[in-house]
């Protein structure tokens, strides 16, 4: 038997924690090859599930272990072990992008690499093969078994076991995500290679049949979770025109870059559903951009905006303030495109330089410090870096005082709608969706 454990989410999206799409193929990966588990979510120190001596005990390091942004959960993780008696990292093995730095403080445990498919290597590891043959994990935070080869095949991997955790979820079963791809290509400093530079699709058919299953089932909402969705223009029209053969009819989202879309693929996208796009923009700094090989010119990023209104797409802009070569000036000319651009949402995030990252590797040249357990970072309500010319602390209070004028940007345009319209049922409900922003601005995009 293994057992799954998920320290309670520090950031939950949404305003409730969701299920962990990277956790669900592993159990039903392990199912696949006989072996039991039972998982546990939202779980706390001071409220262990009661795990017997023998099984394994696998825990994630992250809030979410398909996302290279989720927020550390290495502390909780360590006293979750130890209120399950296995505060030596015996027969534990820990998952998700933070799992080597999870060993300084949990030294006795296995980590699987975080540029590893993790199936493989972990059903290695629970069956007793022997570690020496095992690729892809680390004994130790020093000590690294090679990385094996990725999945080529993604269709072999059965679909996430969402029956598995649905009982920790009776407020949020009904938004479900979904991943097309694996991998990677772009180069950007800040960012770890999640499961390698190699972008592996699944099938055509196979995606479609996971989503007809997801509708089947009741999901009333897809979240994919690629890393950029359109890194294949082809593909995503090719996969927009079978949801529409198919019958597939929910709404969904999905992120990407703006350099990687134009009018025609939102327009495929709207007509097979697309709600919401989440544009990665970072900064509209050129030499920001450059700075962290972003490998993207910044005049692709308010046209990407403009088609996708035109195609009648939500956006979502992602922002990061405080990367190499940001100033006064920068913030300020992120600040003010941002507003001319007008997402639907914005994500202002503050720079964090991740173990295992370029960004990294330059911010410790530069003498930075982490915690062990990495509780120093956040990237939605911390700045632990500051930028050349600009401390950590000036960062983060720009960061505070873009979010305001965004809001209240938002609130005068959620106003002025709701003051032309005439029917008082229908005004009540725009006014009702503004105070909805106001209580949660990141679910309006949904």
């Amino acid at each position: 038997m293994v057992i799954f454990l998920r320290p309670k989410s520090l950031s939950p999206q949404w305003g409730v924690q969701q299920p962990d799409l990277g956790l669900a193929y592993c159990v039903s990966y392990l199912k696949q090859q006989g072996i039991e588990t039972r998982y546990h979510d939202e779980v706390e120190a001071d409220r262990v599930p009661r795990v017997p001596d023998d099984p394994w005990v696998v825990i994630s390091s992250s809030d979410y272990t398909m996302n290279n942004d989720g927020s550390p959960t290495i502390a909780e993780a360590r006293s979750i072990l130890a209120g399950v008696g296995r505060a030596d990292g015996r027969r534990s093995v820990i998952v998700g992008p933070y799992s080597r730095q999870a060993l300084k403080i949990i030294p006795g445990a296995i980590a699987i690499d975080r540029e590893s498919d993790p199936e493989r290597p972990l059903h290695r590891v629970v069956s007793g093969e022997d570690l020496d043959r095992i690729h892809g994990i680390w004994r130790s935070y020093e000590q690294f078994q090679p990385p094996g080869d990725l999945l080529e095949n993604l269709d072999i991997l059965p679909f996430p076991d969402w029956e598995a955790m649905s009982a920790a979820y009776p407020q949020s079963t009904t938004y479900e995500f979904n991943i097309t791809t694996r991998g990677c290509p772009f180069n950007c400093s800040f960012c770890y290679h999640w499961r390698g530079k190699k972008v592996r699709y699944r099938s055509l058919p196979n995606v479609i049949e996971q989503l007809l299953l997801q509708q089947r089932r009741g999901a009333t909402f897809i979240d994919f979770k690629d890393d950029t969705f359109t890194v294949s223009i082809r593909y995503t029209m090719e996969l927009c025109a079978v949801m529409l053969e198919s019958g597939f009819r929910l709404p969904w989202r999905c992120h990407t870059r703006p350099d990687m879309v134009n009018l025609e693929l939102f327009k495929a996208m709207k007509a097979a559903g697309c709600q919401s796009v989440g544009l990665g923009v970072e900064s509209f700094s050129q030499a920001v951009l450059d700075a962290i090989d972003k490998e993207m010119e910044i005049k692709s990023v308010a046209e990407s905006f403009r088609v996708a209104r035109e195609a009648g797409i939500k956006t979502f802009a992602y922002i990061v303030f405080g990367f190499p070569g940001e100033n006064e000036e920068s913030l300020r000319e992120t600040l003010k495109n941002v507003l001319q651009i007008n997402p639907d949402q914005v994500q202002f995030a503050f720079a964090t330089p991740f173990p295992g990252t370029p960004y990294y590797q330059a911010m410790k040249r530069r003498g930075f410090e982490e915690a062990d357990d990495l509780s120093d970072f956040n990237i939605l309500r911390k700045a632990p870096v500051g930028s050349e010319q600009l401390t950590a602390d000036e960062i983060l209070q720009f960061g505070k005082f873009a979010k305001k004028k965004f809001i209240q940007q938002r609130i005068q345009i959620e106003l002025s709608q709701a003051a032309r319209l005439k029917h008082p049922l229908r005004r009540l409900k725009s006014v009702r969706r503004y105070l909805k922003v106001m209580r949660d601005p990141v679910s309006w995009v949904i």
